[in-house]
Order: structure tokens, then C-alpha cells, then sequence
């Protein structure tokens, strides 16, 4: 006879394929029978997900990032499939299901620091906060649950543990490092083609694109999906080097390029957060004595030059620029001809919004179409509805504030300075700075990152909650296994040869 296992397993898959039946006949239906092809590959992908899990989690991953900007966006939209982020969502939710009925571990073995505690608190605010926006206005369910639906994104985070914690007592690690490994050569792939579009000045990926001027001359800029895996690594083989760890010719190229990846992007928020984060890893390294001088001067040597070169050609000029205007309407309150005077302002005009209606709470999670009805207020124009979009793409902060009110603010506070100080307290990754110490401390400095992006983007509130809930899933999970000291196996050297 079958185990329960298989024939949960059986049950989903015949549950999901039906389900993405309905979803290629309500595209064919719509007139997009050009994209059968499509559906019918994700289909495959579905089923051998639910055979063998790491494609699953792969491919919805992948979806939920509009497949790394290597395929159009618009790939997988059409009829009932408003996003291609919903169809990775979708798929991830079936995916999760799938292993959680069939896991013989609990979940409840994760040993939660405070910092995610915190989290936690918020994000049920924000749920309670989406709960009242149903019931409190007349206004269409599906409009409210498509404006809450991002942040159904940190459900990847059970799902992600789930999957890790079904590996055998003994395996643990080994069962993270197989999902880690194809996400490191992944990136390594992506940030290789990301250069070589800016050399020769072409678009390879999708997504943003647009120019950027340097003394008088015209370059492609564009801000990739996947730059999140890229820091996350990028920052595991710069502390494993600079730590005094063998790291290999390949690890070496991978800190290379994901630095000109970072200048390439012509984005000031990117490069603020990159060297916060990167002082910030420099001194946790300092602080446990574990640095090796020798290559802390190597890499200051190196970099000295480059900004130098990059000063004189008038590479950082807008740069420096920008930042000027930022310090002078930060010091002064005067407006300036800078973007970051517009998203003050975007922020300022959230909290008169919800002063006016409920501070407490926020107005909630009102769809950009009914904004209006709360009064006046600044905002991106969104073609779709013809007027200013309630919805801050350009700083998370506005979305906090408008929809969790002065109680998502405060707690998501709390959230920055607990984790904050978990990192500089080395409560999870310790003095030892081990492999999987490394790991953790990666993890926890691009959340750090993200967090600084809040100021410029919708990290956190956006389209990049999945690959927020990567990061804390990684970080909950060593920091499980070291807390307790269930395996010490050595990865150092693993991802670089």
C-alpha cells in the first residue's frame, strides 16, 4: 500500500493540475492563446515541483521575480492572472500545502529571535489592518485583497523552512547548501550578462530601462529583479575572504562583478545601502579580531583607484550632486530640484492623510482607485485609473504609514532596531565566524540593505517580500541550527570553486 505521503502528494498534484487547467483555459478563452505554450511548460515545471520540491521552489521563485528579467513581465498575464507575481504565488501556496500535509517535522523546532518577533507583530497588524479595509469599506473585496496580496509574499518563509527541516538529522545543512548552490551559479550567470549589457550598451534584460548622462554622454541603466541573490553572496565570499578563509578564483570574479553591478545601476539609494552595509560588515568583522589586515589593505588599495578614476570622469558627479541636494533639504526643509525632496514630500502627505482620518490605524489597504475619496494628496500617476496613484512606489515609508497608521510605524521601528542590534550583539552568529555564521551574517545584512532602501523604493511593502522572506528564512534556520548545535559542517570554499 501507498505511504500517507504519496498519496497526499498524488492528491495536490491532481488538485493543482486542475486548477491550472481553469488558468490556460481563461487565457485561451481571452484571446491569448499565443501563451498556451507557456502555461503548458508551467504545467511540467508544477508537476515534476511536486515530485521533486527544489524545482517547485525554483520556479516560483523565479515567477514571483518576473523570472529574473530574462522573460517578459507579461509572460504569464491574462485573464484571471492579473500578475505573473500571482501565478508564482499561486504555485508556491500549492507547493507549500504539499509539504507541509506531507512533512513528518514541525515547524515549531525554528528558534525565533526577538527581531522576527517584532516582525511577526507587524505583519498581524497588517493583516488586521487589510481585515478592517473589508469590512469597513463598500469598496470591492478582490480590490482590497490585490492591494494586501504582496504581502502574502512572507508566507515563503514557512515554506521555505519547511522544505529545509525535511532533510534527514544529519543533513541539514547539506539540504540548504543544495538550495543555496544553484541560486549562487544562477546569480553568477545573471551578473556576468548584466555587465556585458552595459559594455556593449544593448538591452539583454526586461524590466526598467532608461539613460543616464556622464559628461555629456548617454548609458543604459536598468536595476535587475535578482540583485537581492547577488548581495546575498556577494557579501558571504567578501567576509569569507576577508576573514582569511581560502576563497577561490570564481568567488573572487563574483565580488568583482556584483561591484560593477552596483555602479552600473546609477542609483544613489544602491550605492548608499552597499556602503553602509558593506562598512557595516567590515567592522563586525573587526570587532571579532578575525580580520586578516593584509587583505583588509589589498581591498582598500584596489578600491581607492577605481573611486578615484570614477571621481575624475564626472562618473559620480550626479551622485554627489544628488547627495548635496539631499543634505541641504534635510538641513534647511527648502525644496529641491531632487527626487528625494519629492518622496519627503510623498511621506509627508501619507501622515496628513491618515491625521486626518485614522492615525492609529491608517485608512488601510485602500486600492489606488479610491484613494480619492480620502481627500487631495501627491502621488505617481497611474494610467490605469487617470489620476495620482495612493500607493508609494518610491518609499516604503508612505505605504507603512497610510495603511498600518502610527501603530505599523512604531512597530516596524521596533522591527529596524531589534534587528539592528541583533547583528551588532553577534547574538546569532557569535565570535566564531564560521561558515554558517557567514551565511547567517549575509542573510541579515541584505535585509539590513533593504531596509536602507526603504527611503528610495517599496522594499518590504512591494513586489520583494519573497526574496525578503529568503533572507529571514536563511537566517531563522542556521540560527535554529546553531543555537542548537544540532551539525558544524564546513561550506567555506563551496560556492567559489
Amino acid at each position: 500500500m501507498e505511504s500517507n505521503k504519496a498519496i497526499y502528494i498524488k492528491i495536490v498534484g491532481s488538485v493543482s493540475m486542475a486548477v491550472y487547467a481553469v488558468f490556460t483555459y481563461q487565457l485561451m478563452i481571452r484571446g491569448l492563446e499565443e501563451k498556451f505554450i507557456v502555461i503548458i511548460i508551467s504545467l511540467a515545471a508544477l508537476m515534476i515541483g511536486l515530485k521533486f520540491s527544489l524545482m517547485g521552489l525554483f520556479f516560483s521563485l523565479a515567477a514571483m521575480n518576473l523570472f529574473f528579467n530574462l522573460a517578459p513581465g507579461e509572460i504569464l498575464q491574462g485573464g484571471v492572472i492579473k500578475k505573473t507575481w500571482d501565478y508564482g504565488f499561486f504555485m508556491m501556496m500549492i507547493f507549500g500545502f504539499s509539504q507541509f500535509i506531507s512533512s513528518e517535522k514541525s515547524i515549531r523546532t525554528i528558534k525565533m529571535p526577538f527581531y522576527f518577533k517584532i516582525f511577526i507583530v507587524y505583519l498581524v497588524i497588517c493583516v488586521v489592518s487589510f481585515l478592517v479595509t473589508l469590512i469597513k469599506y463598500p469598496f470591492p473585496a478582490l480590490d482590497t485583497i490585490r492591494t494586501f496580496r504582496n504581502q502574502l509574499g512572507y508566507l515563503f518563509i514557512p515554506v521555505l523552512l519547511i522544505y529545509f527541516l525535511q532533510a534527514p538529522d544529519k543533513g541539514y545543512v547539506q539540504r540548504l547548501y543544495s538550495f543555496l548552490t544553484p541560486l549562487y551559479y544562477l546569480s553568477f550567470f545573471l551578473l556576468i550578462l548584466y555587465v556585458l549589457q552595459f559594455l556593449i550598451q544593448r538591452p539583454i534584460f526586461t524590466g526598467y530601462q532608461s539613460s543616464f548622462s556622464i559628461a555629456g554622454a548617454s548609458y543604459l541603466r536598468s536595476i535587475p529583479q535578482f540583485l537581492f541573490m547577488c548581495y546575498f553572496f556577494l557579501w558571504f565570499n567578501l567576509s569569507a575572504w576577508l576573514t582569511n578563509n581560502e576563497v577561490y578564483y570564481g568567488g573572487k570574479i563574483y565580488i568583482f562583478l556584483c561591484f560593477a553591478a552596483t555602479l552600473f545601476t546609477f542609483t544613489r539609494g544602491i550605492y548608499i545601502s552597499t556602503a553602509l552595509v558593506l562598512t557595516v560588515l567590515v567592522f563586525l568583522i573587526l570587532k571579532t579580531k578575525k580580520i586578516n589586515p593584509s587583505r583588509l589593505v589589498i581591498a582598500g588599495l584596489i578600491a581607492f583607484p577605481i573611486i578615484a578614476v570614477t571621481v575624475l570622469v564626472g562618473y559620480l558627479t550626479p551622485f554627489f550632486v544628488r547627495a548635496a541636494s539631499i543634505t541641504q533639504t534635510s538641513i534647511s526643509g527648502a525644496k529641491g530640484d531632487d527626487t528625494f525632496a519629492y518622496r519627503i514630500d510623498l511621506l509627508k502627505d501619507r501622515i496628513k492623510l491618515i491625521r486626518n482620518k485614522n492615525a492609529f490605524i491608517g485608512i488601510g489597504f485602500v486600492h489606488n482607485k479610491y484613494g480619492y475619496r480620502f481627500g487631495s494628496f501627491r502621488g505617481n500617476y497611474d494610467e490605469d485609473i487617470g489620476r495620482s496613484a495612493l500607493g508609494c512606489a518610491d518609499i516604503a515609508w508612505g505605504n507603512i504609514v497610510y495603511r498600518t497608521g502610527w501603530l505599523g510605524v512604531g512597530t516596524f521601528m521596533c522591527f529596524i532596531i531589534s534587528i539592528i542590534c541583533f547583528i551588532f550583539s553577534g547574538e546569532g552568529y557569535g565570535d566564531k565566524l564560521d561558515s554558517m555564521a557567514l551565511l547567517e551574517l549575509a542573510a541579515l545584512l541584505v535585509l539590513l540593505g533593504n531596509i536602507v532602501q526603504m527611503m528610495i523604493s517599496d522594499s518590504f511593502t512591494g513586489g520583494d517580500t519573497q526574496n525578503n522572506a529568503l533572507m529571514f528564512a536563511v537566517a531563522l534556520f542556521l540560527y535554529t541550527l546553531r543555537s542548537q548545535k544540532k551539525e558544524k559542517v564546513s561550506l567555506v570554499g563551496s560556492y567559489h570553486k
